[in-house]
């Protein structure tokens, strides 16, 4: 096979990841969900490129495949099935929130990814955009919003200084289009920061930074403002949603830092910004900054 027909990746799991299989305690990794994902992350970067919803739509049909089209491009899976126990319970391992815990894949551990495309396949930019927004900014599987299932690639590329790599982050993310739509969370409706501890630069394990941002950014919010549940509703949209989403994210070995995305349109928007803003201990550096848009 030609070598512009086939492309490989390898992933690194930074959090656990929570991903359901065939039985309850046995987590498997599979492509429907990996390819639902990167479905996501297009429709939030490529809806700024569309028009239309329906434009959008087809575009992503046209990437993805459809029920009345196949996908132009083949995915194999290979991975090795390390696991170990995931508490989904914000800083409760102990005690009553014990039995809140799933079987997940390790951190550390990795998975690779044989891409196999059509040669009639002429999306590869976009699909090559929507894999670097998956590693920058999120994650796979269950509570992949509150920090769980974070994946990075592992593409040799070795970032001389942070600065390097918020620089290719920013290059991505300014790719973006101008169309704004309501409905659902998309890059022209949400602020995006890098968040790291102000009194050491990084924190020094995944896990530590997960549940110290969580604590931090989620459950502290909730208790200041004395709300049950971070959720809202988008204007039009048909179901509530997370106006928050958490990932952490590996600079190097020891290293790690935390992904911040907020949605402008939550009624608490405002109120959120000025909480992080009067963080004592975590620093948020603003990558992207949308305006919230007048009705």
């Amino acid at each position: 096979m030609k070598k512009e027909h086939q492309k490989t990746l390898t992933f690194e799991i930074i959090t656990p990841v929570v991903m359901a299989g065939t039985y309850k305690d046995e987590p498997e990794l599979r492509i429907p969900s990996i390819k639902g994902m990167l479905r996501w992350w297009f429709r939030f970067f490529y809806a700024s490129h569309n028009q239309s919803i329906d434009k959008l739509r087809e575009h992503e049909n046209e990437i993805f495949g459809s029920t009345e089209k196949a996908c132009q491009f083949y995915m194999h899976l290979k991975y090795s099935q390390k696991l170990t126990d995931a508490y989904l319970a914000m800083n409760k391992r102990y005690g009553r929130y014990n039995n809140i815990k799933r079987k997940a894949l390790e951190k550390n551990d990795t998975f690779r990814i044989d891409f196999i495309y059509s040669p009639f396949f002429t999306y590869k930019k976009e699909l090559n955009t929507t894999l670097q927004l998956l590693s920058f900014l999120g994650g796979i599987g269950a509570r992949w919003r509150r920090g769980f299932g974070s994946i990075q690639l592992k593409n040799g590329e070795d970032y001389k200084s942070f600065d390097k790599l918020k620089e290719k982050i920013e290059k991505v993310l300014k790719g973006k289009g101008e169309y704004h739509h309501d409905g659902f969370i998309n890059i022209n409706n949400v602020d995006i920061y890098l968040v790291k501890p102000k009194r050491d630069n990084f924190w020094i394990d995944s896990l530590g930074a997960m549940n110290n941002l969580r604590k931090k950014v989620y459950k502290e919010f909730k208790s200041e403002t004395n709300i049950k549940a971070i959720a809202c509703k988008p204007k039009g949209g048909s179901r509530a949603v997370s106006p928050l989403i958490i990932q952490i994210k590996k600079f190097s070995e020891g290293k790690f830092y935390g992904i911040l995305i907020v949605y402008n349109e939550w009624d608490k928007y405002e109120e959120f910004k000025n909480f992080i803003n009067n963080n004592s201990e975590l620093s948020f550096e603003q990558l992207l900054k949308s305006k919230p848009r007048k009705i």
